[in-house]
């Protein structure tokens, strides 16, 4: 696994994707397993969230110079 520097947008993304299709292919919605993939849902989506922040005020730093 990726360590916390080393991680990439695309890799918590792509991470992010298998745990929807996961979630929506389990036939039995086992709580436990649910709450598991939510937490590590929730990891990736604020790392996402906070890419795209930082590339966000990245770009309008730049379109100000």
């Amino acid at each position: 696994m990726a360590t916390e520097k080393s991680k990439s947008f695309a890799e918590e993304y792509l991470k992010l994707k298998k745990i929807e299709m996961e979630i929506s292919q389990m036939e039995d919605k086992d709580i436990d397993k649910l709450n598991s993939l939510v937490q590590e849902a929730m990891k990736s989506a604020d790392f996402c969230e906070e890419r795209i922040n930082k590339i966000k005020n990245s770009l309008e730093e730049t379109i100000r110079e």
